[in-house]
């Protein structure tokens, strides 16, 4: 099973919600632009969704035998 297209269908914005679960982060730590400094990705935040990735996937595969 593709694990990850099962999460990519979960989070897609479709017309009807799947009521399995809805998932919103806001990163407060980056709020506010510094003039001095130069805007670059927040690498923390993209390692943090990587491993919510990650932690839901194992989920899902501990899960497998008893969802689907």
């Amino acid at each position: 099973m593709n694990y990850r297209a099962v999460l990519d269908q979960l989070a897609s914005d479709s017309p009807s919600p799947n009521p399995w679960g809805t998932v919103k982060i806001i990163d407060f730590a980056h709020a506010f632009f510094n003039d001095d400094e130069e805007a670059t990705v927040d690498t923390n935040f993209r390692d943090g969704i990587d491993s919510l990735v990650e932690i839901f996937e194992s989920l899902l595969k501990e899960t497998d035998d008893q969802v689907f």
